[in-house]
């Protein structure tokens, strides 16, 4: 079909205008495409502010335990445990639903399913699990959230559903 009319239009109008505007209007195009993808944050950066997620929420555990506990001391070991259980929770959502097109986002990268990742690490049911545990199911769904939290960042955004 744009054939076609690309075709009748050069007739009409000369070639030389219709393939100046048409290449003009294909160069917009590209140029819009780049600055979409430039925008859309690739796996090195969702890996990045994963590991810092997972680093500030295990931070903020071990001062308040070191605040109930004198005698606890830091743990390095621990924080990177969770700088890396975060930045690999944070490439989930792209695992599950890969970024073949700018508008692959559908219910992994959604309002919903950030509801319910914050559901499964502060609901009630939490109470029942040890602290340990708690803190891992914490940083995994912290670096989930972090991977949406950038993704809405982008000109696409995330859906509701």
């Amino acid at each position: 079909m744009i054939v076609k009319n690309r075709a009748r239009s050069e007739k009409i109008l000369g070639r030389s205008f219709v393939s100046k505007f048409c290449h003009s209007r294909d160069r917009a195009f590209r140029l819009k495409m780049k600055t979409i993808e430039k925008a859309m944050p690739n796996a090195k950066t969702h890996l990045i502010v994963g590991a810092a997620t997972g680093a500030l929420v295990n931070v903020d555990l071990q001062l308040k335990r070191m605040d109930a506990d004198i005698n606890a001391r830091f743990d390095w070991g621990e924080l990177a445990v969770c700088a890396f259980a975060a930045s690999a929770a944070a490439l989930l959502p792209d695992l599950l639903e890969p970024a073949t097109t700018p508008n692959h986002r559908q219910f992994c990268h959604s309002v919903a399913m950030a509801a319910i990742v914050t559901y499964a690490i502060t609901g009630r049911h939490t109470k029942n699990i040890s602290p340990g545990d708690l803190a891992l199911l914490t940083v995994i769904g912290m670096g989930y959230l972090s991977h949406l939290a950038a993704d809405a960042t982008t000109p696409s955004c995330i859906s509701i559903i």
